[in-house]
């Protein structure tokens, strides 16, 4: 099983683990960890490190590429090979993978998720030329 970490700026990634709990239940092997503006970096990056499972893989999502979050879990990644870091998680990519992180390598996991992230921002238009792409979204 593959550990999860959700990092954010903010209670994004509190609000995130509210959502799955909704729609999926409580995981185990999932946490959350925000980024409060009296933060520190390297203190915010202990608190992640603290949540790593060093003996399976762990995947930190984050909410934006570059953001201390980010650069936090990229440090972590540095000093251990079994941790992996995914920037721009949604919901869909969250739930996804919770479904998969027994069944696929962490590897696989990580291109699974990106691409599920990558399939899941649309713009739908309700142009009645395009009414039958939005049978197929509902």
């Amino acid at each position: 099983m593959i550990n999860i970490i959700l990092a954010s700026h903010g209670s994004l990634a509190e609000g995130m683990v509210d959502s799955v709990s909704m729609l999926y239940g409580k995981p185990e092997c999932f946490h959350s960890v925000c980024l409060r503006a009296e933060d520190v970096a390297e203190a915010f990056g202990e608190r992640i490190e603290s949540l790593l499972d060093l003996n399976v893989g762990n995947i930190i999502l984050t909410d934006i590429l570059g953001g201390t979050p980010f650069n936090q879990g990229m440090l972590l990644s540095e000093k251990y090979s079994n941790v992996r870091v995914v920037a721009g998680m949604n919901l869909g990519m969250i739930l996804e993978l919770l479904m998969q992180r027994e069944v696929l390598s962490l590897s696989d996991c990580v291109d699974h998720i990106v691409n599920v992230g990558k399939d899941s921002v649309i713009a739908p238009s309700l142009d009645e030329s395009k009414e039958d792409d939005m049978d197929d979204l509902m």
